[in-house]
């Protein structure tokens, strides 16, 4: 399955899912990966703004130019994440 259409199913799910396909300026560490859903690379960087972050527990994986994480979201859960290798940025 595409990601693509992986993202048209999300999207007819009235429900909570536990998967996020992220499409913005991301980075990551040994630990950690950061997004910024206003692609404001100053405010990634600082992780201010519309800055996001989860700890990967798993290891990750490439999928159809896609990363995908495994990581604690901070309030109790787990969820899978796509990071759309394209929009990686190395700091």
């Amino acid at each position: 399955m595409s990601i693509k259409k992986l993202q048209e199913i999300l999207d007819e799910i009235d429900y909570p899912v536990l998967m996020e396909i992220v499409d913005c300026a991301w980075h990551r560490d040994e630990y950690t990966v950061e997004w910024n859903t206003d692609n404001n690379l100053d405010d990634l960087e600082g992780g201010d703004g519309d800055t996001y972050s989860v700890e990967m527990y798993e290891g990750t994986a490439e999928y159809d130019g896609h990363l995908v994480v495994n990581a604690h979201t901070g309030c109790g859960e787990a969820m899978t994440y796509f990071f759309n290798l394209e929009k990686e940025i190395k700091i």
